[in-house]
């Protein structure tokens, strides 16, 4: 266990004799400069999951015997199992005290609770104020507590907790979604934000670091939000049900609406924050109550839905990414070079991101049995303000991985003696160590890369139709891959290949779980409709 205090100033008048010195107990929800911490280690734990799939028998009676009623007068039934009980999962316990109070926190990654831990005793040695409300050191302005808490204080909370385990790209994305509803929930009668607090907005939602200086002019539009937010207890479904309505309507085109896919971040988001919300205050959230869209365009499945199946027709065979990757190579204007990024994509299933950080001493290439890849980091394009002063803006941890975590990928023999015998002898000038694929002596900017070599080349070999518009439904569902969707040529493969359990298949993909891996190729996965009908048809007597 891990004490720290801070040591008294030499200017502190001693005490006089026989005078009892109390220090008065800071109150419980305002931040204070704390004198003494005690952290102790991460303390590996189980937790029970939520159950899902409550299953309800009868009536609910009373003492009297009477039926029980909910708010709106309907008859409770009594809960009588679940059809999915919870299970015992791992977890990671931190304890800490600050001047004698204790606190507790549970995680489930270690590495999350490792790095609080490590923060509170930096936070600490910087002489930061600790708020007590989201258990940290301030890192940003803290809103004055106002007489109901509002969306605006309440968004600043939220965003401060959050913010070490977040990834930077879900930072954006969150702050984003939060912003939206700051300026959507105020009070009646409210003048339109101005510049200044717009500015103040983005600014402290952006959780910036200790010492960082306030947007000029912006320090004055915090008072705008502290008047004019709307309590959060106060919004109800209807108010989320119109803002809802009004983020569908496409802001470039009035005419479309936003995909189903934005539409989901948006709304996980803001019901993640009026849960912690409604948890912490104890108010009923609205979020249960709002009607989302049940199907988005082409038949496509509910925004919140989960995971979208895989579209069969754009799952291209092993013959057909050979055939792309030349066509990249041939009309992009990177040249040749490119050929072995989209085959490592399309035959061993590595995401775009990914593809673009593989190292030549990742690869394991050979001369018998299979080769492997082994990915270690994603490339990402996130601004600076959105990570922490000790993360590489650049490379990224792996999708839904810790930073120090990989994967390995199966490389088949006709890729492996392409990447062994042509592209590191002539793209990589024979080089042991590097980046596998450069371009101009610099990492794929994944951006000129659409623009330059994917986009053309599939204009050329997958053209639309010139008579319809590009967003037509009729569209051929080729001439709309994307490079993401090469990857699922590779998973589409190893499910379809003879001896490969399914799980393997999951842990080769990337994916956290097997069932988002079934949810997201189920319709690729071998079928046996034939042997279930010839088997149907023998039992009827047939």
């Amino acid at each position: 266990m891990a004490a720290t205090s801070r040591a008294a100033s030499p200017t502190t008048a001693a005490p006089v004799e026989g005078a009892r010195l109390r220090r008065a107990s800071p109150p419980p929800d305002v931040p204070w400069r704390p004198s003494r911490l005690v952290v102790s280690p991460p303390r590996r734990a189980t937790t029970l999951t939520r159950p899902r799939g409550p299953i309800l028998g009868g009536p609910k009676l009373d003492a009297q015997g009477e039926p029980v009623l909910d708010a709106r007068g309907a008859p409770v039934r009594e809960r009588i199992g679940w059809q999915t009980p919870g299970k015992d999962v791992p977890c990671w316990d931190l304890t800490f005290c600050v001047d004698g109070r204790e606190f507790f926190e549970r995680f489930s990654k270690a590495g999350h609770a490792e790095a609080v831990r490590l923060r509170l005793e930096a936070d600490f040695a910087n002489g930061l104020l600790f708020d007590p409300t989201i258990k940290r050191f301030a890192i940003a302005p803290v809103p004055a507590p106002a007489a109901e808490p509002t969306v605006y204080r309440e968004a600043v909370i939220y965003m401060r907790a959050k913010w070490r385990e977040w990834e930077p790209k879900t930072r954006r994305e969150g702050s984003k979604a939060l912003r939206r509803a700051c300026i959507e929930f105020t009070l009646p009668g409210t003048p339109d934000p101005g510049p200044t607090e717009a500015a103040w907005l983005e600014w402290v939602l952006k959780v910036s670091p200790p010492g960082a200086n306030v947007p000029r002019g912006a320090e004055e539009g915090e008072a705008y939000w502290r008047q004019w937010s709307a309590p959060i207890g106060a919004v109800t479904a209807s108010d989320l049900q119109a803002l809802l309505e009004r983020y569908r309507v496409n802001q470039r085109d009035p005419t479309k609406l936003t995909s189903p896919e934005t539409e989901r971040r948006f709304v996980a988001d803001l019901r993640q924050f009026w849960e912690d919300a409604a948890t912490r205050l104890d108010f009923r959230n609205p979020w249960p109550k709002v009607k989302l869209r049940t199907k988005g365009k082409g038949g496509h499945r509910s925004a919140t839905s989960g995971p979208r199946p895989v579209d069969p027709e754009l799952v291209l065979p092993p013959s057909g990414v050979w055939w792309l990757a030349a066509a990249c190579a041939h009309f992009g204007s990177w040249g040749p070079g490119v050929a072995g990024y989209v085959l490592l994509l399309g035959i061993s299933g590595l995401r775009p991101s990914e593809g673009a950080g593989v190292r030549i001493e990742d690869l394991e290439l050979g001369q018998s049995g299979p080769g492997w890849v082994t990915v270690r980091r994603s490339k990402r394009r996130i601004a600076e303000h959105w990570l922490d002063p000790d993360e590489d803006p650049v490379w990224g941890p792996l999708k839904d991985r810790d930073l120090a975590e990989s994967r390995r990928a199966p490389i088949p023999g006709a890729l492996i003696d392409y990447l062994r015998d042509v592209h590191i002898p002539l793209y990589c000038e024979g080089r042991r160590r590097g980046l596998l694929f450069e371009h101009r002596g610099r990492p794929y900017d994944l951006a000129l890369f659409a623009r330059d070599v994917w986009n053309p080349a599939r204009a050329m070999v997958l053209p639309p139709d010139p008579d319809l518009t590009p967003d037509d439904p009729r569209q051929p569902t080729l001439s709309r891959l994307r490079r993401h969707d090469l990857r699922h040529a590779a998973c589409s493969m190893w499910l379809n290949t003879p001896n490969v359990d399914v799980k393997i298949a999951q842990r080769w993909s990337g994916h956290r779980t097997l069932s988002v891996f079934l949810d997201i190729y189920q319709g690729v996965m071998p079928g046996r409709e034939m042997e279930g009908a010839n088997a149907v048809h023998l039992a009827a007597g047939g």
